[in-house]
């Protein structure tokens, strides 16, 4: 016990090796490191704590997606959210939370944006900027001050106190309080955008039933181990959306990059050498996801929905990952089709990805006076990192074909913010 904080720093550390800088033998030693880790730290601490330890290690890629540069990512890393973990009272979480006698009036601003359109990046920079927390839908999960996200070691801290509250939003920062004024970043997917699903599962029939659903969320108790589906009303706590948008021909890899991220980190060897990091573990991956590869039920479902021409059946055939370009394509459209209608009489900011990526500083500057917050830290913002593979997941013949396909498919809306990127 007079050595756990050696112990948790050489834990740390040896986390900390770039993944994709890994050898063969680099990464038999890390394995042989961390089963000694977690063998040290099941005899040290509470069973709970060994769960960070496990999540640090996997959560790798959040932290490549990180803005804020000029901390040390290894120090009071592990450290940080075990304090959090020890402080999650009910006196502590009543303390964070909001009272809606005070604060009567809407003070959600909804990020909506499809996954990995640089939601962790935005929000790891206004928490470490205004030094207060955004919140978001799913309660299993927290960012610490390092920018690295942890999930199922806490229950979820809600932005209101009262009993309405318990239906989230949930706080994202595992450190900051929620703001006194202005508005709480709350992050989104909304609907159809999930990975391995039926069509029936993703496709929606309606603009009204994609908007319900970005109001459902989770909330998560660390007691019982369950997490259970929750909905908040958005028509009266939301006052302000942003709406981010991120170039399809790098949204869709970071998708599959994600995902081959987790493989990594839960080590299933059979995934990361059936589907390697390069365009060919990516077209492999979209051929065995998308909905040709089934039994012909999927694509006849597809094909009943919107694979309705001759034209469109054909370019299903040749876009990589046609299933996700068209989760990725609807999204928008209802999207796009909510802020005219449903949501026209609140403020609606689009925010691409790109510019953040080219200007960290001024886009989020930008955002951070649309949320009617305060700047009060210096920290500094990196440049923000693309994908990880460095050669091309697409070819010049692949972006005609998705060209077409997104001009049959795309609303005209959606059309005018994204022919840039063709």
């Amino acid at each position: 016990n007079s050595h756990l904080d050696e112990v948790q720093s050489v834990c740390i550390s040896s986390t900390n090796i770039p993944i994709m800088n890994r050898t063969g033998n680099m990464r038999y030693f890390m394995l042989v490191v961390t089963t000694a880790c977690v063998l040290i730290y099941i005899s040290t601490t509470h069973i709970q704590h060994l769960a960070v330890i496990l999540t640090f290690h996997s959560m790798k890629y959040e932290q490549h997606q990180s803005t804020i540069v000029g901390m040390d990512q290894n120090d009071n890393a592990l450290a940080s959210h075990k304090r959090f973990l020890d402080e999650t009272s009910p006196d502590y979480v009543k303390s964070r939370s909001i009272s809606r006698k005070l604060h009567p009036d809407p003070h959600i601003a909804h990020m909506l944006g499809f996954p990995q359109s640089g939601q962790n990046i935005l929000q790891h920079a206004i928490h470490e900027l205004t030094q207060t927390s955004t919140a978001v839908n799913y309660g299993q999960v927290v960012m610490n001050p390092y920018g690295i996200l942890f999930r199922s070691t806490h229950s979820g801290v809600p932005l209101y106190d009262d009993e309405e509250g318990q239906s989230g939003p949930y706080a994202f920062s595992d450190e900051y309080p929620f703001p006194s004024t202005g508005y709480v970043l709350t992050r989104s997917y909304c609907a159809g955008h999930c990975l391995e699903c039926w069509p029936n599962d993703y496709m929606k029939a309606s603009v009204g039933q994609w908007l319900h659903e970005c109001g459902v969320g989770s909330r998560f108790n660390v007691d019982t181990g369950r997490t259970n589906q929750v909905y908040y009303n958005t028509t009266e706590l939301v006052g302000k959306n942003i709406h981010l948008i991120r170039n399809p021909f790098t949204n869709i890899p970071a998708r599959f990059e994600h995902e081959y991220l987790r493989w990594e980190g839960s080590n299933e060897v059979h995934l990361l050498k059936k589907y390697p990091l390069n365009r060919d573990g990516f077209l492999r991956w979209c051929s065995d996801y998308d909905d040709n590869a089934e039994d012909g039920r999927r694509r006849e479902i597809e094909e009943s929905y919107y694979l309705n021409t001759e034209e469109l059946r054909d370019l299903a055939r040749e876009v990589p990952c046609h299933t996700d370009f068209f989760r990725y394509i609807q999204w928008h459209n209802y999207a796009f089709e909510a802020a005219k209608g449903e949501l026209k009489d609140k403020p609606m900011k689009i925010v691409y990805y790109e510019d953040i990526q080219e200007d960290p500083e001024t886009e989020i500057g930008y955002i951070v006076r649309y949320l009617n917050l305060e700047i009060v830290s210096s920290a500094q913002l990196a440049d923000v990192e693309g994908q990880i593979y460095k050669g091309d997941y697409m070819t010049w013949e692949d972006y005609d074909v998705v060209k077409r396909y997104f001009e049959l498919l795309a609303s005209r809306s959606t059309w005018l913010h994204l022919k840039k990127y063709f």
